[in-house]
């Protein structure tokens, strides 16, 4: 019964319906890594567990309700006494290009590892999941303290033999343009993950690099037994591990309607099929038609309908 743990922070999410109307939803990057984890991996053994916080309010409980609809484990996500849940909005330019505002500096997220302590790690370490995933926005929304407490916890879970999946997924404003200390930061999560996702345009942004194997070269300088999953969009991706490397195109999309969620789809979907036993060939084709269909639609969290049909056709 494979169980992979989301590690992060879920937000309510206004994106746009129509030039007068937003809608409403539950995102964030790692929540949508588990949902479109959840949407593909159908199997009740499959179990994906979002571990966040939230406040014990209305918004909080209507969480709860949207992830067990969405099939999602709320064993982890936490209730928080005093913080509520973080808020933002997308907009998208003529291009399908997203740009966001925030309301999140009381997040009760930022507070995860505090909770969690308190619970006792073993609320955690006990479910020994087969995967951690986690990102560099959930490290960025964290303090120093905060952050401090993940890597022995790290630690603890590479002993029980978790594979840790890390995706940078660097953002500049959440880390105050301060390029130093968020590279340090990654450093520390490269250097103690398993499985590193950038994309080659992260890889750029901390190093300089755009070359996928000058990207492998320094990945690999910082964590020699990491497995790579390095991605750029439309012109595909540098996969490697310690018996094989290679690139894979993909087909890019006509029309490009809103990128959000482009690689938070992605690692879901490669997640479930990797946990459904597919191989990481198919694994890696799979995800990609899932991420070329949800850029076709407004919103990180696309309708069900057209989901199923790319999910069907790609399995």
């Amino acid at each position: 019964m494979p169980n992979l743990v989301i590690f992060g922070e879920t937000m309510v999410e206004l994106s746009k319906a129509t030039d007068e109307l937003y809608k409403k939803g539950f995102a964030g990057d790692v929540h949508s890594v588990a949902l479109y984890l959840k949407r593909a991996a159908l199997a009740e053994d499959v179990k994906a567990y979002l571990m966040c916080a939230c406040g014990q309010d209305l918004s909080g409980d209507q969480l709860i309700d949207t992830l067990h609809e969405q099939n999602i484990q709320s064993d982890l996500t936490l209730r928080h006494p005093d913080r509520t849940i973080g808020l933002y909005m997308v907009n998208t330019d003529a291009n399908g290009e997203r740009s966001f505002d925030y309301w999140r500096s009381t997040s009760a997220a930022k507070e995860t590892l505090e909770l969690l302590e308190q619970q006792g790690n073993n609320k955690l370490l006990d479910l020994k999941p087969d995967v951690f995933f986690f990102s560099g926005i959930t490290l960025a929304i964290l303090s120093d303290e905060s952050r401090s407490k993940l890597w022995p916890l790290l630690e603890q879970l590479r002993e029980q033999g978790c594979d840790i999946l890390f995706d940078p997924n660097y953002r500049a404003r959440l880390w105050n343009n301060d390029l130093d200390k968020a590279r340090g930061e990654f450093e520390k999560a490269f250097k103690l993950s398993t499985t590193l996702l950038p994309s080659l345009e992260d890889v750029e942004m901390l190093y300089g690099i755009t070359k996928f194997e000058a990207s492998a070269k320094k990945l690999l300088e910082l964590n020699p037994t990491a497995t790579l999953l390095i991605k750029d969009g439309p012109n595909g991706m540098l996969y490697r591990d310690e018996s094989e490397q290679f690139h894979l195109t993909v087909t890019p999309v006509e029309k490009v309607v809103d990128t959000t969620a482009a690689g938070d789809s992605f690692n879901g979907s490669f997640l479930a099929a990797r946990a459904m036993g597919k191989d990481v060939r198919e694994s890696l084709t799979f995800a990609a038609a899932i991420a070329a269909e949800v850029i076709q639609h407004r919103g990180a969290v696309i309708p069900l309908e057209p989901y199923t049909q790319a999910r069907d056709a790609a399995l």
